[in-house]
């Protein structure tokens, strides 16, 4: 009886922060009502044992400025010009080398 009313005092407290809260055998038979409740904004918790495990949330694009890096890369990168691929002319050539070697 107690450990009853320890469960049920756990669960209304879950329910009151964090929202409706199922079982993972319920989330199961029920997932796309589920999904439709976080779309309008409702958490779902769900529960193994009694004990929350995961949360279904209405998914967020994350927000992207553009220029949100600048001056947080390394200085180092600042002189670094991404469109040279004059290094692998070298790589082809050893490449190349070795093949020759190889006598293919």
């Amino acid at each position: 009886m107690r450990i009853q009313i320890l469960v049920n005092l756990t669960e209304s407290i879950y329910t009151e922060e964090m929202g409706k809260i199922v079982t993972i055998t319920e989330a199961k038979a029920q997932f796309s009502a589920l999904v439709e409740d976080a779309i309008r904004g409702d958490e779902v918790i769900i529960t193994k044992h009694g004990r929350p495990v995961a949360k279904i949330i209405k998914y967020q694009k994350p927000e992207l400025v553009f220029g949100s890096l600048v001056g947080k890369l390394p200085k180092e990168w600042e002189e670094i010009d991404f469109d040279d691929n004059s290094h692998m002319d070298e790589a082809w050539a050893q490449w190349r080398r070795k093949l020759d070697a190889m006598e293919l």
